[in-house]
C-alpha cells in the first residue's frame, strides 16, 4: 500500500472518531440540559427542606447525576433529548415544570402550600403538542421513559434515606 493510500485511511479512519467522539459529546451536552431543564433535582428538593439540599446536591452530583445521566446516553439520542430539553427550557416548559415542582412541595409541606399555576387552554394544548412528538412520546410513555422512572424513584427513595433522616 502506498503512502498516500495509508495518509487517506488513517485520515478517513482519524475522520470517523471525531465524528463519533463529537456525536458523543453532543449526546452527552443534551442529556444534562434535558435533565436540568426536567427539573429532576428540584423536584426532589421539592419533597426535603432547604437544610438538606446540601445533602441532596452532594450525593446528586457525585452519584445519582452520574447514574441518570448514563441512563438518558443510554437511552435517547442526541436528537430526542435537545427536543426533549429545547420544550423544558421554553417559558412554557418551565412554568410546567414549577408547577409539577409545586405539587410536589405542596404534598410533602401540606401545611406551607403554595399556589399552583394554572394553563390557559392554548398551554394544555402545546404541551399535549409537545407529548404527541416522537421526542414527548418516548420520553413520556416508552419503555425508556419506564426505566427513566424507576431510576429516578429508586434515587429519591436513596436521597431521602440518606439525606432526609432526623437529626
Amino acid at each position: 500500500m502506498s503512502k498516500f493510500s495509508q495518509l487517506i485511511i488513517t485520515l478517513i479512519l482519524f475522520n470517523g472518531t471525531v465524528d463519533m467522539a463529537s456525536a458523543a459529546d453532543n449526546v452527552s451536552a443534551e442529556a444534562t440540559r434535558a435533565i436540568n431543564a426536567s427539573g429532576t433535582v428540584r423536584m426532589i428538593k421539592a419533597t426535603g427542606k432547604p437544610e438538606t439540599f446540601p445533602c441532596i446536591d452532594k450525593i446528586w452530583k457525585k452519584k445519582f447525576g452520574p447514574q441518570m445521566h448514563g441512563l438518558y446516553v443510554a437511552n435517547f439520542t442526541g436528537n430526542e433529548l435537545r427536543s426533549i430539553a429545547d420544550f423544558y427550557e421554553t417559558p412554557l416548559g418551565i412554568k410546567y415544570i414549577t408547577a409539577i415542582e409545586t405539587q410536589a412541595y405542596n404534598q410533602n409541606h401540606p401545611t406551607q402550600e403554595k399556589p399552583i399555576a394554572n394553563f390557559s387552554d392554548a398551554e394544555k394544548n402545546e404541551i399535549k403538542l409537545f407529548y404527541e412528538t416522537p421526542a414527548g412520546k418516548k420520553y413520556l410513555n416508552s419503555p425508556e421513559a419506564q426505566i427513566l422512572t424507576n431510576a429516578a424513584i429508586r434515587i429519591g427513595f436513596d436521597i431521602a434515606i440518606t439525606c432526609f433522616k432526623p437529626r
